[in-house]
């Protein structure tokens, strides 16, 4: 085996690697904030691999046989120049296709100028170029043919034929426009990226003869909306300048200027972050060598950053922004050497303002003191009202007003829809239209029925009398009418756990209400209190709004047609021998009162003596009946339990595979951490010395068994125990279910904190201490052990 080559084809897998590595950091670094040291940490990292990179560069170089041949497979070898003695150039290495569309035309032409249009390279020698360059999908389509002279052109004429369709091509390269991933923080990398994406598909669309040099205020307008909102700003303030219609060049060479600009800031910054910690060196007298107080906190003046520190913690959010302010640190990372201005870290997770989450003050709204809603005294109709907030820009504000009518109700427009689901699959659900709601909502058992993926916001909403509620979560639905097949839309949706309560509050009697046949109701069952599942905002509501209208007379509602159907909706006369009040909430979007409602009951049941016991459910009570027919006691004093099951083990699938994949995991974060390795030995040595756990020497065949994953948790904090060891019994198995689905839960036995409260004050001295490992000192029955 020949060494060099071997290292050489080592040193290009490392330049690999690193580049995979850096695309991945720096799509982390976009999407969330990143600590100060963090970039330190990185720049150390960088640092490092550069040098021993250089080294190794060097050492092959030094280790070099003048005037060997460089070439190696998948490669193409060095050319002697003329006149030029002896002169080693870098090897060219061919370029890999595993399949994807988008990599083919870049492939092809680097394939063909280095080795299919090379007369010089016998037939054999491109085949094994061809076979060693393709992976995945695209080299399985040469696989069963046999590595010989003649089937090389059938081999580049199948991959050719496969892959070169100029259609094809040219959807992936615009559906890779489309694409572009929204600028989430403003940063030179995320700049340079679009540039780099809309210039590497556009000349791959320029190849294939389409005329590109037409798109520019396409592509402007595409891109434009993909940039962050302070960058999108200073481009509509360019192009406003500029002469006419701006062209894509005058847009990238913005994009470029801004980019430059970014990496001098961020520059910039980096040096103050890389220097803000250091405090001058300050000499005293009986001293003999300077001391510095490098990484120490302002505060307590211990080894650890201020946002770290208990005190500062422990301090009212006023006086933590008197003692920013005094001591100078940056209001948004609290650190030194800029302030909240210029720093690029992430804002407040609370309000998106340019301030830490340690110094957010909360806006207490105001609540009325007999009601979460504002009920006017009039008969006539009350409109709905939306606040924005000059304050707090991503806050939707939305307020609600009711109205008291005793011969009248106002219907909400709302439609009948179809949402696809993580399966493909349909689902009708109830939806209100809302053009007061600046966004969309779905509810959380919705999304928990469609079996959708969801992530991480933080936005704050607000309704009636400033009632703020927290979002954490959003997620993307697809939406489509029932009543035209051509109607779908992709939806952002927020996740809320309640919308409004069942709309129409009572059942009308549309009795007096004559709709033309010809109209295909968007909702036929409007009349009739339901569930609303979905609130369509502003961002989908004029969307889907044409301009018919069909007014059905005085006191009844009006028919307005949208893509999803005809919405009933507007005032209607009800009958006058209702003698109690109707409250008709005119929007109610926003309704997160449940919250005081769940409080005031909890209470109730807190302050209130229980009157009657409590029923079990049938679960609680099999989990009591397992228990008293198998538990005893030995003879030396411990119990045996049998752990109460509602299904057969049987139902489990296999668990072993994922079981070794969490223990190799685990072994390699004890590669990375010896100290975690050897308290995590320690814990498990005493676990078996103890006889808490035993080795199982042989797998049954003929028994059902169960594989726990586990892992471990150090918390050098802890006063006790350092590290403990988890075992995941919630891990799913292949057959969808875990060891924990099959259990039943059991009633709580233990009191409820309030009882016990009270009872440890009724006595004069009370003894409180932990029973050590007490949940393992009760044995499992040995039918259910290994």
């Amino acid at each position: 085996m020949d060494l060099k080559a071997l290292k050489k084809s080592r040193l290009n897998k490392l330049k690999d690697l690193y580049n995979e590595f850096d695309s991945a950091q720096s799509e982390i670094e976009n999407l969330c904030e990143i600590p100060g040291d963090e970039y330190e940490e990185r720049e150390n990292f960088e640092n490092s691999y550069f040098q021993t990179l250089a080294a190794a560069q060097d050492l092959l170089d030094r280790n070099a046989v003048p005037g060997s041949d460089g070439s190696e497979t998948g490669s193409c070898g060095n050319t002697a120049l003329p006149g030029l003695p002896n002169i080693k150039l870098p090897t060219i290495n061919l370029p890999t296709f595993s399949g994807r569309c988008r990599d083919w035309l870049e492939y092809y032409n680097t394939y063909c100028s280095l080795i299919h249009d090379n007369v010089s390279i016998p037939k054999i020698h491109k085949f094994h170029y061809l076979r060693s360059s393709l992976k995945d999908s695209a080299a399985s389509i040469i696989q069963s043919l046999d590595f010989s002279v003649e089937n090389y052109d059938i081999a580049w004429s199948l991959i050719c034929d496969r892959y070169h369709n100029d259609k094809i091509l040219v959807n992936n390269h615009i559906q890779a426009l489309f694409n572009i991933e929204p600028i989430v923080r403003e940063t030179s990398r995320a700049i340079h990226n679009i540039i780099d994406t809309v210039n590497k598909n556009l000349r791959a669309l320029k190849s294939l003869n389409l005329p590109t040099q037409h798109w520019d205020m396409l592509i402007i307008h595409m891109i434009s909306s993909k940039l962050d909102s302070a960058t999108f700003r200073d481009w509509e303030s360019h192009h406003n300048t500029l002469k006419g219609f701006p062209t894509l060049d005058e847009f990238i060479n913005f994009l470029k200027n801004r980019a430059s600009l970014l990496e001098t800031m961020e520059e910039s910054l980096h040096k103050l972050r890389r220097h803000s910690d250091i405090t001058p060196i300050r000499s005293k007298s009986f001293v003999a060598s300077p001391t510095t107080n490098k990484g120490r906190c302002p505060v307590c003046k211990n080894g650890h950053a201020i946002y770290q520190c208990f005190k500062f913690k422990a301090m009212p959010i006023e006086a933590r922004i008197d003692l920013v302010k005094k001591l100078n640190l940056c209001k948004n990372c609290l650190r030194q050497g800029h302030n909240e201005n210029v720093c690029i870290l992430g804002h407040c997770k609370l309000c998106s303002q340019r301030h830490n989450s340690m110094l957010h003050i909360e806006s207490t709204p105001i609540t009325p003191k007999s009601s979460d809603c504002v009920v006017l005294p009039t008969s006539h109709t009350s409109e709905s009202q939306v606040v924005h907030n000059k304050q707090s820009p991503n806050s939707i504000q939305n307020v609600t007003l009711s109205s008291t009518h005793t011969h009248s109700q106002v219907l909400l427009s709302t439609a009948l829809i179809n949402v696809v689901d993580n399966d493909g699959q349909l689902h009708q659900i109830r939806a209100l239209l809302d053009n007061g709601s600046t966004s969309t909502f779905i509810t959380e058992s919705l999304v928990q029925k469609l079996n959708i993926s969801s992530y991480a916001t933080a936005i704050s909403v607000q309704g009636i009398n400033n009632q703020l509620s927290k979002i954490t979560q959003q997620c993307d639905v697809t939406i489509s009418s029932l009543t035209n097949s051509g109607y779908k839309a992709d939806v952002n949706c927020f996740i809320v756990p309640h919308i409004t309560q069942c709309i129409p509050i009572n059942k009308i009697n549309c009795g007096s209400i004559s709709i033309p046949k010809h109209i295909h109701l968007a909702d036929p069952t409007f009349n009739i209190p339901s569930e609303v599942q979905m609130l369509l905002g502003a961002d989908l509501f004029w969307d889907v709004l044409t301009s018919n209208q069909i007014h059905l007379g005085q006191g009844k509602p009006t028919l307005v047609e949208t893509k999803l159907g005809w919405l009933v909706s507007g005032c209607i006369n009800t009958s006058n021998s209702h003698k109690h009040k109707q409250y008709t909430n005119r929007t109610v979007h926003c309704n997160f009162s449940s919250n005081i409602e769940h409080k005031l009951n909890r209470f109730f049941e807190v302050e209130s003596i229980p009157i009657t016991q409590q029923t079990s459910t049938k679960g609680e009570s099999e989990c009591e009946n397992i228990f008293t027919q198998t538990t005893f006691r030995q003879s030396q004093g411990r119990f045996v339990v049998t752990i109460p099951l509602k299904e057969s083990p049987e139902c489990l699938g296999d668990s072993r595979a994922q079981a070794l994949l969490r223990f190799q995991s685990l072994e390699n974060k004890f590669k990375r951490n010896p100290n975690f390795k050897q308290k995590y030995t320690e814990f498990m040595t005493e676990y078996e010395s103890l006889g808490h756990m035993t080795e199982n020497t042989q797998t049954q065949v003929d028994t059902i068994e169960h594989f726990l994953p586990h892992h471990g948790v150090l918390r050098e904090d802890s006063l006790t125990t350092k590290l403990r060891t988890v075992f995941d019994a919630s891990a799913v198995t292949d057959s969808g279910k875990s060891f924990n689905d099959i259990q039943h839960i059991g009633a709580s036995v233990q009191d409820d904190l309030i009882s016990i409260l009270i009872r440890f004050r009724q006595y004069k001295f009370v003894v409180t201490s932990d029973i050590e490992k007490m949940y393992r000192q009760i044995l499992v029955s040995e039918d259910q052990r290994s």
